[in-house]
């Protein structure tokens, strides 16, 4: 795994650790790509990021488990939230390290 505090360092890293990434536009075609245990990666723009991890993918719809958020799912929260979002909600990608 990428050792990194920055979630689009982590995008951009991850393949060098054998990890496969999946852009936005292919999990929303086909969400079925989507697997639990991906990390997904969001891109506000500006260089600011927010990651979390697929707990469950049902219908179009994430459940994730979140640091640094909260119930309004904004990145600046101070907790960590399982939360429901669609998979159009991710803008950046999923990244799958093997075994996922």
């Amino acid at each position: 795994m990428v050792k990194t505090a920055g979630c689009l360092d982590h995008w951009n890293k991850a393949p060098s650790r054998g990890a496969k990434r999946i852009p936005a536009a292919a999990a929303k075609a086909d969400p079925a790509l989507i697997k639990p245990g991906m990390a997904f990666i969001m891109d506000h723009g500006g260089g600011l990021g927010h990651a979390g991890l697929v707990e469950k993918v049902a219908g179009g719809l994430l459940t994730t488990l979140e640091g640094n958020t909260d119930a309004s799912k904004t990145r600046e929260g101070g907790g960590v939230y399982r939360l429901i979002r669609k998979v159009g909600e991710i803008n950046k990608g999923f990244i799958a390290y093997s075994g996922v």
